[in-house]
């Protein structure tokens, strides 16, 4: 039987809808698991009930995360915020990893991951940070704008068996102080964390979009694959 991946989508406020991309959708599919959409106005007290239903769990990208959850106030960069989602997705993450289900974050999931383990975010890395490359290209999001440098004797490194890695690049945020028994597996040559890992091997995050590389690339769809075949 195929793993049921649930995968958590953005709100539009302005269009009243929930919209998530479909290249997340098809990578999980092409990954050989079945994918099922979650709002991202779910009630807080049915989480434990998906949770159980589903095997594994995508987190998305998207706008930033409200820095008042990990104790800081607004840079004046900071991006949009969907307070709904930052509520479900950090309950989400916390009763997946208490039930030991898989979880992959993808760019703002990534973040939501490490915030949720009691980690803090980098709201404006061009602001706050010297010295660092582009990280919001401007090319198609296929396009494929700069390195990542693997750890090795990583889950990372054994998913991907590369030590170096192009990706695309959508952000201005980055992990600031780590989570709570989490690892780090790659960086930009800029120093700023593109991936993370937990230390059990059951949480993998990337901060590039892989949803929109696996039909241009080798090694971003094993990344979808290892989130289906963990959730069996």
């Amino acid at each position: 039987m195929k793993p049921l991946i649930g995968i958590t989508a953005m709100f539009n406020y302005k269009l009243n809808r929930n919209m998530l991309g479909d290249d997340y959708v098809t990578a999980v599919v092409e990954g050989g698991g079945i994918p099922l959409i979650i709002p991202s106005n779910i009630r807080v007290e049915n989480i434990p009930e998906l949770i159980s239903k589903i095997d594994g769990l995508l987190l998305s990208g998207g706008d930033d995360v409200n820095p008042l959850i990990y104790g800081e106030e607004p840079h004046p960069n900071l991006g949009d915020v969907d307070p709904l989602r930052d509520v479900l997705e950090i309950h989400l993450v916390k009763t997946a990893i208490e039930k030991k289900k898989p979880i992959l974050g993808i760019c703002r999931g990534l973040q939501v991951l490490n915030i949720a383990l009691g980690g803090t975010v980098i709201q404006d890395i061009f602001s706050q940070k010297e010295k660092v490359i582009g990280h919001r290209q401007k090319g198609p999001r296929y396009y494929l704008s700069h390195q990542v440098y693997i750890e090795k004797n990583t889950l990372l490194a054994d998913v991907i068996g590369k030590e170096e890695l192009l990706v695309n690049s959508f952000h201005h945020q980055c992990i600031g102080v780590l989570g709570d028994n989490l690892l780090i597996n790659c960086k930009s040559s800029d120093g700023i964390i593109e991936g993370i890992e937990s230390k059990c091997g059951n949480i993998l995050a990337v901060q590039w979009h892989p949803e929109n590389l696996w039909r241009y690339t080798d090694e971003n769809i094993k990344l979808f694959k290892w989130l289906v075949d963990k959730s069996k």
